[in-house]
């Protein structure tokens, strides 16, 4: 039974998730004034010519709209981390702008929405396919390198 339910899961979260982007695509400048709003109540802007050291500054590689979208549609933190290891985005002093997001509830808010819990919680914890089991086998088939090195069960 549960070799259905997982994949059936998964597929129900991929439907979810392209839906949500949808959505967010469809009701852009709504969105957009959230995400603002929200980083705006811990001090930080957003944009390509931001003034302070702790303000996200948007590469020329990336547009709004991508940013926006991605931060609604992804856990807002996992988004920024990605953005930000990509060079997508310029934090001048990081240990400023972690401070003022922490400091502030708004994004733990913001990435705390019922729906995108309950599907984490899903994914990870009621249909978690990562055992010990499981992990010999995904060691078996990526780095088993033949009868000299044979892995043991």
């Amino acid at each position: 039974m549960e070799s259905f339910l997982y994949p059936a899961l998964l597929f129900g979260i991929r439907v979810f998730n392209t839906v949500e982007k949808i959505l967010v695509f469809a009701f852009y400048p709504l969105f957009k004034s959230k995400v603002h709003v929200v980083f705006r109540q811990s001090g930080i802007l957003i944009g390509r010519n931001v003034q302070n050291p702790w303000d996200i500054q948007l590469s020329t590689k990336l547009s709004e709209r991508a940013f926006i979208v991605d931060i609604v549609t992804k856990q807002a933190v996992l988004a920024l981390g990605d953005f930000y290891v990509k060079g997508l985005i310029h934090i001048q002093d990081l240990e400023e702008f972690n401070y003022r997001l922490e400091s502030s509830d708004a994004l733990l808010q913001w990435c705390s929405r019922p729906v995108r819990r309950l599907l984490n919680y899903l994914t990870f914890e009621v249909f978690n396919i990562h055992t010990r089991g499981r992990s010999v086998q995904v060691m078996k088939k990526h780095y088993d390198m033949g009868t000299q090195y044979r892995l043991k069960s």
